[in-house]
């Protein structure tokens, strides 16, 4: 019977490595990539850091598979320090900024990431207890 986790660091149960040499080095990454916002947010463009960002999540993944759990933690924390910050002004940019329907997008990317991040795990678990 396979293990099924309901987020993407629930997966994180079934490596052979404590958890502290995940978050540990996550939360190092995503509070410095955030601190250099201001950087990344003038070299390059919204599109291009939401893809950033997805790219290093992926290759996160790909790494939990491995198991390498500190090179994984620095790919999400920086994938995930970057997507959102770009991915919310993306979507509301096509409403000025005094228009009231510019909820709408920010509420749907919101919404996609969180579901996002559960579809993530059970997926990401069902991998790793298969493989």
């Amino acid at each position: 019977m396979p293990v099924i986790c309901s987020d993407a660091f629930a997966a994180l149960v079934l490596l052979p490595v404590s958890a502290k040499w995940f978050f540990v080095p996550w939360a190092v990454v995503l509070f410095g990539t955030r601190a250099m916002m201001g950087r990344l947010q003038r070299g390059l463009s919204m599109q291009s850091r939401a893809a950033l960002g997805i790219i290093a999540h992926a290759a996160g993944f790909a790494l939990l598979t491995v198991p390498v759990a500190i090179g994984a933690s620095v790919l999400f924390g920086f994938g995930y320090a970057i997507v959102g910050p770009a991915a919310i002004p993306w979507a509301a940019q096509a409403h000025p900024p005094t228009d009231a329907g510019r909820a709408g997008p920010t509420a749907l990317v919101l919404t996609a990431f969180n579901i996002g991040a559960v579809a993530a795990g059970l997926l990401g678990s069902l991998f790793l207890s298969r493989y």
